[in-house]
């Protein structure tokens, strides 16, 4: 079991409902873009744990 931790961002309001996950896969798959810019400027590798 992982162990998670609660955030808080910052985005305009009109962005805000397209961060409500609907279900763990879309909480997931949400989780994983906001990542993507790290691992795409090789800040962290996908394989970091």
């Amino acid at each position: 079991m992982v162990t998670t931790q609660s955030v808080t961002i910052r985005v305009p309001v009109g962005m805000s409902k397209y961060l409500k996950a609907m279900n763990s896969e879309t909480e997931l798959i949400r989780n994983v873009l906001l990542l993507y810019p790290y691992i795409l400027n090789q800040t962290m590798h996908y394989l970091d744990r």
